[in-house]
């Protein structure tokens, strides 16, 4: 979607990314917000750049040819040290970050990345510090309450097992 992304796509006025359903994986167009830091940056960006073109990321000379961004972002990472890492460990840090910072918002999350289930959003969920102080926060309040439903009806039980079992791995 990068490579394929236009100006025409960016608006500035609303702070909006409009992705068309040609250049996205699941052939749905989506919406991206820009915060203000990324407004500013594309702008500047948009300024000095040539009018003519139409894509956002060109190459080092100027030209139509657009720049391959996961080949010069592969080789940043190869250049301190970790070739380990790949292009997608950007979403993956952006994923695990948006959700710390905007905690229980999995389902916009999903929605701005352009993910249809949560068994791929898992895919691309690390964990932090702080998430994990969170969690743990979590099921020392949810515990109690756990076992008092629990010791009322074996039939509740198991559904609140289950239901916590789904929560883990949302977290």
């Amino acid at each position: 979607e990068i490579h394929e992304l236009k100006w025409e796509m960016v608006d500035f006025k609303t702070r909006r990314i409009n992705l068309p359903p040609e250049i996205c994986k699941a052939n749905e167009g989506r919406t991206i917000p820009m915060d203000e830091e990324l407004t500013l940056v594309l702008d500047e960006h948009r300024k000095q750049r040539s009018s003519i073109l139409p894509w956002v990321f060109l190459g080092r000379s100027g030209t139509s040819q657009r720049l391959d961004i996961r080949a010069g972002i592969d080789g940043a990472f190869k250049n301190i040290g970790r070739p380990d890492l790949h292009f997608h460990a950007l979403r993956k840090t952006f994923a695990t970050l948006y959700l710390e910072e905007n905690p229980g918002q999995l389902f916009d999350l999903m929605e701005i990345c352009g993910w249809k289930d949560v068994q791929t959003a898992k895919r691309y969920l690390g964990t932090t510090n702080r998430v994990q102080e969170d969690r743990s926060k979590r099921i020392q309040n949810a515990i109690p309450l756990g076992v008092a439903v629990a010791s009322r009806h074996e039939k509740v039980a198991q559904k609140w097992r289950t239901l916590q079992n789904e929560i883990f791995d949302l977290v």
